[in-house]
């Protein structure tokens, strides 16, 4: 009963909650619609827009569009509304507001700015079915009259250009779009599309059809058509012709089966889709089926490198076998199978047959084997020279290195067998015994072992080094002063002799305490009041070594009944009367070095010393060649040959400069001797006549009189170029079509002496009286062929041909380089064809003057045009080496400029190959005669050392009488040397004019019978 009673009390408070009043809020106007947006139609706007973010707590009923102007409206319950009975052409923007049960609220932002314009229509027919391959023009038009635009929405079947311009691009169905964008005045039209077929037709003929035989069949290649006719092409049909056989395949090749051997066929090609098959190709080549031949080669096995084995092989055919090798690196074959091995590894060689009439090239045979590596052969051209315990082996690779690099060089002496080892030349063998003679042999290993010892070498002796220190103690202990008469080192009464050079090399300088008594150069003036105490001091040094050595000398005063108060020796230039001064000279040591040897007459011998020194970062390898010891080779070698000798001073390689000194004396001596003097590089011999360095000549120039040889110094030079010179010569031969074959050197001679001031006076001497060669050995990768002909490098890094001459020795290429002057030199490549003589008799002659810079504007050159007395002096100077840019010469001739145009006329003058008139002019301009231009042939014979080689040629021409009397001297040398010839009709017509090919074509004569370039 209490819990009914508990449960009534609740509901009644629900109840009374539930019928309590409720109070409810009045609504207020929405807010303004928000992105509105207009878009023109035909006198009328459609308005989009987005309904305002507040209904104001009651139902939107609706909205209202404006527009502006005009002001005309729109109603709606929703977006977008359209407002009509606008003026085309006119802009308008609207705005939107939006009401409910409250009223109406605030207008929204202004729509986007719109121009209501006429509708148009497109009126595009379709063009029904199409067949592929054609390209027909669709069309359309406008009520608005302006201009349709095509487009595809089908471009794997068919494009279109905007114009209408279809392209089909495979059958199928084709879906084209016509539009107009419209315009000010006109909205866009609506697109108009039509779709329609794109039937195939039959594919094109195929292309490039070729026939390859078998036997009784054929191959026949071909590429498919340019059109497959818009279908995929299901099949090929190959025709023959004769006997119409056929084969069908799917793609190329395709092989017609059934022909008969022997008999010549042709084959065309037809194509087929699913539209038919198209029209035939173009006949193919003409094959004839023949049998098959195979080829049977075994493989060699492994050879032995060195061996030159025959390999063979046969065919089925009868037929012979031909070789080639795949791998030339290793071995090479001839086409009957001779092998030559070039290094161990793995060579493949093939074997072919090419076939016949009757037989199809056989299928090639290749086989590969094993060429082991051999020890190699032994080295050449040993040659040792002696140091102190010690010997120093040069020699030569040997000719074969079994097929494996050489890994090293064992030098083993006799007696003793000491050995040495070194991977090149030269090896050094150390611990011999000074005084005892040694031969040395050399054998060379590679990987497959130690191969023969060479022969031995020249004999040599070890002897002790003197150092430096040594050379100044020995000069020390032996330095006295000179003293005339009775005179004594307490007791002078006239000049004295002081020493400036010791026996050992060491220079002397002297210092006096009192120089106004005894000077430093030992003249004495003798006091007037009392006698005189003077300290000479004498400093001895050799390079780094150096001791001082002093003397005491005592100079009595002049006697009382003398008026001279210069003392006997007066001045320095002056003798000290009737008795000479005795000169006490310190004894001489023996002079051995590593490397500073030189080869005479074949025969090595020590003569000089070696030093090398860093010189603005530069390597300088100085050779010294001491004079006592030159002189002793001279005398030994003159007494065996009476004839011509050679002196070969082999220096190290080049790495920035080498110097090589003798003294004038030495160089006298050798040019009495008649010796050559070569200073030979690793790849580089500069080799000249001694009698070229003219040394009483430069004595002269050096104010050194011919019995004071000794003081001058000779210096022959070789220089590498800096890499920005070779930079600059490469970019300037390659302006000029030209290929430098490798980098230049600078080679110079230069002879200096010191005056009695102690000044160093020098000359260059850099110009000769007869060729100085320049052998130049030419890099293995670079074939020899290559090198068209050496060059000459101006001041101003243009260059200029110099007589070259390409030879072999000993496997070895090399260009020999002939010039009167001195320079840096090198070697270019320049093929040159002068089209005006492809035809012409002088065709070799003339492409032979070009490539080497003696013709030089071959473009314009006219083969059988009169030369003028220029032009051959151009020719004659640029030929012979002589034409140097920026040389000074002297215009002896007054109707010519010295200028560039002329100044070969003036450099050939200087060295005597032409003159002038009488009246002092050259006439530059006048046509050489032929006499005149043999008369300039036969002085440069002179210069070239031509001497004749058949007389009395002169006498056989009917002309002969003709020749001037001033020229005939000249023209029978020239015609006996074998450089000049005559016409053809037996005259040699020496008034006549000179062309420009026979000009050119003398001037090669007179090179090659110098032996101053190849035949």
């Amino acid at each position: 009963m209490l819990a009914r009673i508990v449960m009534l009390s609740i509901i009644l408070q629900v109840m009374a909650l539930v019928m309590a009043p409720i109070a409810f809020a009045a609504p207020v106007v929405p807010g303004s619609p928000t992105a509105v947006t207009a878009d023109a139609g035909d006198t009328e706007a459609t308005i989009s827009f987005t309904a305002p973010a507040s209904n104001g707590g009651a139902a939107i009923t609706g909205y209202t569009v404006t527009s502006n102007p005009g002001g005309l409206t729109g109603l709606g319950a929703a977006s977008p509304i359209t407002v009509t009975g606008l003026t085309n052409g006119t802009a308008y923007t609207f705005t939107v507001t939006a009401t409910n049960s409250a009223g109406t609220s605030p207008a929204s932002s202004a729509s986007n700015s719109v121009t209501p314009r006429a509708i148009q229509t497109i009126t595009f027919a379709n063009p029904g079915a199409q067949n592929f391959g054609t390209t027909p023009t669709l069309t359309a038009t406008a009520d608005s009259g302006l201009t349709v635009h095509f487009s595809s929405s089908t471009p794997g079947v068919a494009t279109i250009t905007s114009g209408g311009v279809l392209t089909f691009i495979t059958a199928g169905t084709a879906t084209i779009n016509a539009n107009q964008p419209g315009n000010a005045s006109y909205l866009p039209a609506t697109e108009v599309s039509r779709s329609f077929t794109v039937n195939p037709v039959a594919p094109g003929a195929p292309t490039a059809v070729t026939a390859d035989a078998g036997d009784t069949e054929a191959t026949i290649s071909f590429t498919a058509p340019a059109s497959n006719g818009g279908a995929a092409i299901t099949g090929y049909t190959v025709t023959s012709n004769p006997e119409g056989l056929t084969a069908i395949g799917t793609a190329s090749p395709i092989t017609v089966t059934g022909l008969t051997n022997g008999q010549a066929y042709t084959f065309t090609v037809t194509a087929t889709n699913m539209a038919g098959t198209g029209a035939a190709s173009f006949a193919s080549n003409s094959v004839a089926p023949r049998l098959i031949q195979m080829i049977t080669f075994n493989n060699p096995g492994a050879q032995n490198f060195g061996t030159t084995p025959t390999l063979t092989a046969t065919s089925t055919s009868g037929l012979p076998v031909y070789f080639s090798s795949s791998t030339p690196a290793v071995a090479t074959i001839t086409p009957e199978g001779e092998l030559t091995f070039l290094t161990a590894g793995t060579a493949t060689i093939h074997a072919n047959q090419a076939g016949n009439a009757s037989y199809l090239p056989a299928a090639e045979v290749s086989r590969s084997f094993a060429v082991n590596a051999v020890v190699p052969g032994a080295p050449t051209a040993v040659t040792a020279f002696a140091g102190d315990t010690e010997a120093i082996i040069s020699f030569t690779a040997p000719a074969s290195n079994g097929g494996s690099a050489i890994t090293g060089y064992t030098v083993t002496s006799n007696p003793g067998g000491l050995t040495a080892s070194g991977t090149a030349s030269p090896v050094t063998v150390t611990g011999l015994t000074n005084d005892t003679a040694y031969t040395f042999t050399v054998a060379a290993t590679n990987g497959a072992g130690t191969g023969a010892a060479s022969p031995a070498s020249n004999s040599v002796t070890p002897i002790h080094i003197v150092t430096d220190s040594e050379r100044v103690d020995h000069d020390y202990d032996a330095l006295v002063i000179g003293y005339s008469g009775t005179d004594t080192s307490v007791g002078v009464t006239r000049n004295i002799t002081l020493l400036e050079a010791g026996n050992n090399g060491t220079s002397i300088v002297w210092h006096s305490n009192n120089p106004e008594i005894i000077s430093a150069r030992g003249v004495v003036t003798r006091p007037t009041g009392a006698n005189v105490q003077v300290i000479l001091t004498a400093t001895l040094t050799k390079n780094d070594a150096t001791r001082t050595k002093s003397f005491t000398v005592t100079v009595l005063k002049q006697p009382s009944n003398s008026g001279n108060t210069g003392g006997t020796g007066g001045s320095e230039d002056s003798s000290s009367g009737s008795s000479q001064p005795t000169q006490t000279s310190a004894p001489a040591f023996n002079e051995a070095s590593k490397i500073a040897g030189v080869i005479v007459n074949g025969e090595a011998m020590n003569v000089g010393t070696q030093t090398v020194t860093k010189v603005d970062g530069k390597t300088e390898m100085t050779l010294v060649l001491h004079t006592e010891e030159m002189f002793k080779l001279v005398e030994a070698a003159t007494k065996e040959n009476q004839g011509s000798n050679e002196v070969v001073v082999p220096v190290g390689k080049l790495e920035d400069v080498i110097k090589v000194i003798l003294s004038g004396e030495t160089v006298k001596e050798l040019e009495k001797n008649n010796f050559k003097l070569s200073v030979k590089e690793e790849t580089i011999e500069y080799r000249l006549d001694v009698k070229a360095l003219t040394v009483d000549q430069v004595a002269a120039l050096l104010g050194v009189k011919t019995e004071s040889l000794k003081d001058i110094e000779i210096e022959v030079t070789f220089t590498k170029l800096s890499m920005e010179e070779i930079e600059a010569l490469k970019s300037y031969s390659q302006a000029q079509g030209h290929e430098l074959i490798f980098e230049p050197v600078a080679f110079n001679i230069s002879a200096r002496t010191t005056n009695q001031e102690g000044e160093v006076e020098e000359v260059s001497i850099n110009r000769f009286s007869t060729y100085v060669e320049r052998i130049m050995e030419i890099p293995a990768e670079i074939d020899p062929s290559k090198v068209t002909t050496g060059i000459v490098i101006n001041s101003d890094g243009s260059y200029a041909h110099v007589p070259t001459e390409v030879f072999e020795k000993e496997g070895k290429w090399y260009a020999k380089l002939q010039s009167l002057t001195n320079s840096a030199y090198s070697a270019i490549w320049n093929l040159v064809e002068v089209h005006s003589v492809q035809d012409h008799w002088s065709k070799e002659h003339v492409n032979d003057m070009a490539a080497r810079l003696v013709l030089l504007d071959h473009e314009s050159f006219l083969p059988d045009k009169a030369v003028t007395r220029a032009e051959f002096a151009a020719y004659m100077v640029r030929a012979l080496g002589l034409y140097r840019e920026g040389l000074p010469v002297v215009n002896k001739f007054t109707d010519i400029a010295a200028n560039k145009d002329y100044s070969s006329i003036l450099i050939a003058n200087e060295w005597k190959i032409i003159q002038g008139y009488p009246d002092g002019a050259f006439k530059p301009d006048a046509t050489i005669t032929r006499e005149e231009a043999m008369v300039m042939y036969s002085k440069a014979m002179d210069l070239v050392k031509i001497q004749e080689n058949k007389a009395g040629r002169l006498a056989a021409y009917t002309d002969a009488y003709s020749v001037s009397n001033w020229a005939a001297v000249h023209v029978g040398r020239v015609l006996d040397a074998d450089i000049f010839k005559g016409r053809q009709n037996g005259t040699l017509d020496p008034k006549g004019t000179l062309t420009h090919a026979e000009s050119l074509t003398a001037i090669r004569n007179l090179l090659v019978e110098a032996a101053l370039i190849n035949h």
